[in-house]
C-alpha cells in the first residue's frame, strides 16, 4: 500500500546535509546541500511575518543559512510546497 503524504510527513528524516559530487541545479560541485526535512520547511513558513512573502528562493537560502548550508535541494523544497501549501 502507498504512504499518504502525510504519513510521509509524520516519518520523514530529519535535515541533514551532503556535499555534491556533481552540479545539481544552482548548487556547484563540492557545495554543501541540505536536504530539508518538511518539518523544518514548515517551520519556516510559519515564522513568517503575516503580510510578509518570500519567493523559493529566498525560503532555500534562509533554510541553508539556518543549517550551514551552501544551498538547499530545490526539489525537496518544491515538492514540499507542492503538496502542503
Amino acid at each position: 500500500m502507498t504512504a499518504t503524504w502525510q504519513e510521509k510527513y509524520d516519518t520523514a528524516r530529519p535535515s541533514h546535509t551532503r556535499v555534491n559530487d556533481k552540479k545539481f541545479a544552482d548548487l556547484e560541485a563540492g557545495t554543501s546541500i541540505l536536504i530539508p526535512s518538511p518539518i523544518d520547511i514548515q517551520a519556516e513558513i510559519a515564522a513568517l511575518e503575516p503580510d510578509e512573502t518570500i519567493v523559493l528562493g529566498e525560503l532555500r537560502r534562509r533554510l541553508a543559512k539556518r543549517h550551514g548550508a551552501d544551498g538547499t535541494c530545490p526539489v525537496m523544497c518544491g515538492d514540499e510546497l507542492t503538496h502542503r501549501c
